[in-house]
């Protein structure tokens, strides 16, 4: 009689310790930087920058008016306090193009920047027109993705640019805003 005793408050503790499992949140996604294998509630915390931070040797094929300023670039992506958010420097041709890339998947970042005071030669502009840095504003929109492994990135990069002072081409001033380079460019780069 005493062992049935001692079996059934033992089963009652089991069945009172199995039942008053606590639920534990967290990152769920085994992708994210934060997961946590012990989380059995999804909290919505994931974060992914790490998969993305890095150096990157890249490659620009634009077609259109950037084709002879874009070919090769270097990306350098870092994290930033906010945890949706990358701070991008392309570095290119016209010189650094810093950009902040908002990730709105676990594998995919959008970049929608306006970048100012850019020092270009007006040349990219007009040709014989000095070779004096003008300032110019710039445009990048892109929606760039990461390959499963971590290692590639590709997207369309859409760039513009327009000159913010004036251009003087055989001593007639072109106002700024007056000439406005446009174009779309495949990228992919390689994570060294």
């Amino acid at each position: 009689m005493k062992n049935i005793f001692s079996l059934l408050i033992l089963l009652s503790l089991v069945i009172f310790q199995t039942s008053c499992k606590k639920e534990v949140s967290g990152c769920t996604d085994p992708l994210a930087d934060n997961y946590n294998g012990d989380a059995s509630l999804e909290d919505n915390t994931c974060t992914y920058q790490l998969r993305f931070a890095g150096n990157y040797d890249g490659v620009f094929d634009c077609k259109g008016q950037f084709a002879a300023l874009f070919s090769e670039a270097e990306l350098s992506i870092s994290e930033l306090p906010v945890k949706n958010e990358l701070n991008i420097i392309i570095q290119t041709a016209v010189g650094p193009l810093p950009v902040k890339g908002i990730i709105t998947a676990f594998d995919t970042v959008t970049v929608d920047a306006t970048l100012s005071d850019i020092e270009v030669d007006p040349e990219i502009f007009v040709p014989n027109s000095g070779s004096d840095p003008i300032k110019a504003k710039g445009t990048v929109k892109t929606k760039l993705s990461i390959s499963a492994d971590n290692k590639t990135i590709t997207g369309i990069l859409n760039l513009s640019m327009t000159n913010q002072e004036s251009i003087v081409i055989s001593g007639i001033p072109l106002p700024p805003g007056f000439i406005k380079l446009d174009d779309s460019c495949n990228f992919v780069a390689t994570k060294e």
